[in-house]
């Protein structure tokens, strides 16, 4: 009967209309409990003071999931209720185990399965958590139905374009002309593109990592391996669109 109504709410969530609250909110500590959404690798400061890794905190990684759609949590005797809530960090059974198990899900989409709670340590990073008990990995979409996927299909360039990706390869700099810092995404449709940064104009993404996921808006370029992506940042002379990189809740621009 839980099950049912935590699915039921999930449903209820999808189909809301705009400007109004669902009528059901999922429950803590209820088993089943089923989520859909993104996956994604985040590096947040550690010990000793768990604020900031420029000042010296040891960077820890945690595991978040993006949900399809926000959702609420009614509260309960030992926890706290929470609306609109769009990112959940993950507590996998294995341990670093399972994070290394299910490292290529990163920035794909899945369902999961399992125990909410409410964030009640300074290790806890968002504020509700699940307690997971199985993933699922989702198909992912045709690749032609993306922009940048109808692009890479149609063979079109010089088009301006918006995803998220997870790194899978990190290039050495290319520094003939404008320095520009490279790395590969993979996008959840299974495409892959480069991405050209230029670090004259924009700051490097900093303690960038393969399995991080990077969103992206920038310029695309054809080519047969997946295309390119450049012009992810702002232009000084205001005369071109501008694009940026988002990485671990900082945006380079």
């Amino acid at each position: 009967m839980t099950l049912a109504l935590n699915m039921l709410a999930l449903i209820l969530l999808g189909l809301a209309p705009a400007g109004q609250s669902p009528r059901l909110c999922l429950r803590y500590e209820s088993e089943g409990t089923v989520l859909s959404g993104t996956i994604k690798r985040l590096t947040v400061p550690g010990r000793p003071n768990y604020e900031s890794t420029r000042r010296g905190d040891r960077p820890e990684v945690i595991w978040v999931l993006t949900p399809s759609a926000p959702f609420c949590v009614d509260a309960d005797a030992s926890n706290e209720a929470e609306k609109n809530v769009r990112d959940v960090q993950l507590v996998l059974p294995g341990g670093p185990a399972d994070f290394r198990r299910y490292r290529a899900m990163s920035g794909r989409k899945v369902q999961l399965k399992g125990s909410l709670f409410h964030s009640h340590t300074i290790h806890h990073r968002t504020a509700v958590l699940m307690d997971v008990s199985e993933i699922k990995q989702e198909a992912p979409a045709p690749r032609g139905d993306t922009p940048i996927g109808r692009a890479f299909k149609t063979g079109q360039s010089d088009i301006r374009v918006e995803d998220e990706g997870v790194v899978t390869r990190i290039l050495a700099d290319d520094n003939s002309g404008r320095r520009h810092q490279r790395f590969i995404l993979r996008l959840a449709s299974g495409q892959t593109v480069l991405i050209a940064h230029n670090v004259d104009v924009a700051p490097r993404v900093a303690g960038l990592r393969e399995g991080d996921s990077v969103r992206f808006s920038g310029e695309y370029v054809w080519n047969a391996q997946g295309g390119l992506v450049h012009w992810t940042h702002r232009d000084p002379e205001g005369r071109h669109e501008g694009g940026w990189l988002k990485h671990n809740g900082r945006t380079y621009q």
